[in-house]
């Protein structure tokens, strides 16, 4: 995985899938000594063609994290109490470009607006209008996550 994924209520992590440049250099130096044997030559068009589809894979990651994620956004919308709308209308998905690994974000309640967001999210015993529920994002992203894999998987193959 070249990018990030965080999920968030109100600047509490939820989960943080952290992507691994190690194993992915792991399996390129694999792949370039496989290349090797067949060619003899590290810097065969192959080798290129690979260097340009892991380069091209690496720039286009976060929008295919963003495009796998939005039915778990959109799930959590459905989900997520109502009755102000606040607590609806902060919710977000995008991407942070921070240094060489950008993250993608999905959350409620960013910089603690509203103040409220946690309490509803985590609060279990409080009851909700149907479809409505606690732990909302949560429940999002679990349901969605074999989906999600899936999406991401598809968007990569060649």
């Amino acid at each position: 995985m070249v990018a990030n994924f965080r999920a968030v209520v109100q600047g509490k992590v939820l989960k943080d899938i952290r992507g691994s440049r190690s194993v992915s250099r792991r399996a390129l130096d694999r792949l370039k000594a496989f290349l090797r044997t067949l060619t003899g030559n590290p810097g065969t068009a192959v080798e290129q063609s690979f260097r340009s589809f892991t380069e091209a894979a690496r720039a286009a990651s976060p929008e295919v994290l963003m495009h796998a994620l939005e039915p778990a956004f959109d799930l959590s919308q459905k989900w997520v109490p109502v009755d102000t709308g606040k607590l609806k209308s902060s919710g977000y998905l995008e991407i942070l470009r921070r240094g060489k690994t950008p993250t993608v974000q999905m959350g409620y309640g960013k910089r603690g607006n509203p103040n409220y967001a946690i309490a509803v999210h985590e609060n279990l015993v409080w009851r909700h209008k149907a479809p409505t529920r606690a732990k909302f994002l949560q429940e999002a992203i679990n349901s969605e996550v074999g989906n999600i894999n899936n999406r991401i998987v598809a968007s990569f193959r060649v």
